[in-house]
């Protein structure tokens, strides 16, 4: 019996051991995609002038890829403002009218990255950028 036991701390041990061997590799963040913001602009759309921003998927680490970029404009202490959403590779782009000259607008993004192994997504916040326009 005190053979026994003798044993078990040590096969205890050696099970623990691997259990946070394990914890520790599956612990390290996962590589991403970058994603860039512009800083809103005037554009003209159907001869309204609007105020646009986008955000564009760019280089991805690892096996990840883009899975979503959401870009949102707002005028300074104005709100909600506007968002748009685009999937995969697509760049999200949104407009806000009306343009009110001499006003700031500020442009926030989201981007995020798929991953297969595990399973999931990484997003990050990009922004903001500002212009007044």
């Amino acid at each position: 019996m005190i053979a026994r036991l003798a044993v078990f701390p040590v096969t205890l041990g050696v099970v623990l051991g691997a259990i946070a061997a394990a914890g520790s590799a599956s612990s390290e963040v996962p590589a991403a995609c970058d994603f860039t913001l512009s800083a809103p602009s005037v554009v003209e759309v159907s001869g309204t002038q609007m105020v646009t921003a986008t955000l564009t998927p760019a280089a991805c680490k690892g096996t990840a890829n883009p899975k979503s970029s959401q870009v949102c404009i707002a005028a300074s202490g104005a709100s909600p403002g506007r968002c748009e959403l685009a999937n995969g590779y697509e760049i999200a782009q949104v407009y806000l009218s009306p343009y009110i000259p001499g006003v700031n607008y500020v442009a926030n993004g989201t981007g995020c990255a798929g991953i297969a192994t595990p399973s999931g997504a990484i997003c990050s916040s990009i922004g903001p950028k500002a212009a007044t326009l």
